[in-house]
């Protein structure tokens, strides 16, 4: 019985350690195709002309969820973590909602984005006074309290 055991383990060796390596190599090629979901916070910046300023936002950051290969996803490096969300308010004045773009997001090949909450942003822009027109309009209302 031991005689029969040891010549079925030890027949063909080769070709046992052989493909038990390729058996190895498979599963691991398997086990990294996984999927995988994941979600990061990303910074929002805002895109702001010359004469505007920000006011105020409803948020200061977006989740962003993302799925892509185990490997990829989950060694994102701070290149990519470190990324802010440009939102463009060249057009806004006043109080506005602005939709927060997809396609701003740059991930390695592979990495795909699900989605981004929130997805709309409620955002006052004001206008940037200079001090001479404070100082203008500070001269306008006394003067004008001064002729009544």
């Amino acid at each position: 019985m031991k005689i029969r055991i040891k010549h079925f383990f030890l027949e063909n060796l080769n070709y046992k350690i052989v493909s038990f390596f390729i058996t190895v190599v498979l599963w691991v090629a398997v086990l990294e195709k996984k999927d995988v979901q994941v979600t990061r916070a990303f910074e929002v910046s805002f895109l702001l002309g010359q004469q505007q300023i920000l006011e105020a936002s409803s948020h200061d950051s977006v989740n962003v969820k993302i799925v892509g290969p185990q490997t990829m996803v989950r060694n994102l490096n701070q290149q990519f973590l470190s990324q802010k969300m440009p939102i463009s308010l060249f057009r806004v004045t006043g109080e506005d909602e602005v939709s927060v773009p997809l396609d701003k997001l740059e991930f390695p090949a592979g990495v795909k984005v699900l989605s981004i909450k929130p997805d709309k942003i409620q955002v006052r822009v004001g206008q940037k006074i200079s001090v001479e027109e404070s100082v203008r309009d500070q001269k306008n209302k006394s003067r004008k309290k001064g002729n009544r």
